[in-house]
């Protein structure tokens, strides 16, 4: 005998179809499937498969049209008999494709230092799966990362190998059994070498002035991207008076105490 149960795992392409059938007193037998739309004229079938037991048999039907109705049975062969279960239905879902993603962090054109970087992401609805990209060409034509993550999961660290030193691009991928839909691309660059050191210009070192709005000047180090002035009326500079982050390279302070002063400069890539 054989079984025609109700499909399972319906999408808007594939369904998986089922049967229970027995083997009695024959040595083997053949199951397989027919599925055709519904008032269809001819049948798709499966594969057959050969069972010495009775049991339970799956297939899936692909290829399908969405929002279809289908219908479809079990068929079973001993020697030359050919038994069929009752026909069954199920319809195919609408095309539900996932959201993009949104992504979080690194920030789009980010320096970082960090060759071990963490992603995070927002994950896409109706997602079962994402997939991370990072490559060193913005066409992602041979990703240097390429990692497939779960529905839910909306971060990733880098672990050995490290990202090498350079640009870099990435986009997150949602994925599930109607297709994928991506986020946008972002940009961000690896620079794990420090940058030149400034040299001091303004004031002179062991100058003295009567004018305590001092302006400060240091050597321009091309590949800076910031600078951090340390003035401290101590010269360990174990709590300076005045700390500055900037893009230029001079400052002029605002009104100081009377007193001697140690200053430095740090330049930073990152």
């Amino acid at each position: 005998t054989v079984t025609t149960n109700a499909a399972t795992w319906v999408t808007a392409t594939q369904a998986t179809m089922n049967a229970d059938f027995t083997v009695g007193s024959y040595s083997s037998v053949d199951v397989w499937f027919q599925y055709r739309v519904q008032g269809a004229d001819t049948w798709v079938e499966t594969t057959p498969a050969t069972y010495t037991l009775s049991g339970s048999h799956s297939d899936d039907a692909t290829g399908l049209s969405p929002v279809t109705t289908y219908e479809f049975r079990a068929v079973l062969q001993y020697d030359t008999e050919i038994i069929y279960g009752d026909p069954l239905t199920f319809t195919t879902k609408a095309v539900q494709l996932p959201s993009a993603p949104t992504l979080k962090s690194p920030a789009d054109g980010m320096i970082t230092n960090d060759n071990t970087p963490t992603f995070e992401w927002t994950v896409g609805a109706n997602a079962n799966n994402h997939r991370l990209l990072v490559d060193n060409d913005p066409d992602f034509s041979s990703p240097e990362k390429n990692v497939l993550i779960g529905a839910t999961d909306n971060t990733y660290t880098i672990s050995a190998p490290c990202l090498a030193d350079g640009n870099y691009s990435w986009k997150v991928i949602a994925i599930n059994a109607d297709g994928e839909n991506e986020s946008s691309t972002w940009t961000f660059v690896i620079d794990t070498i420090a940058p030149s050191i400034p040299t001091p210009s303004l004031p002179d070192d062991s100058a003295s002035t009567n004018d305590n709005t001092v302006y400060f000047e240091w050597s321009s180090i091309p590949d800076a991207e910031y600078y951090d002035l340390f003035i401290d009326n101590d010269p360990d500079f174990s709590s300076p008076e005045v700390i500055v982050t900037g893009t230029d390279n001079y400052y002029t302070s605002s009104a100081l105490l009377d007193g001697s002063y140690s200053w430095r400069v740090r330049a930073r890539d990152a």
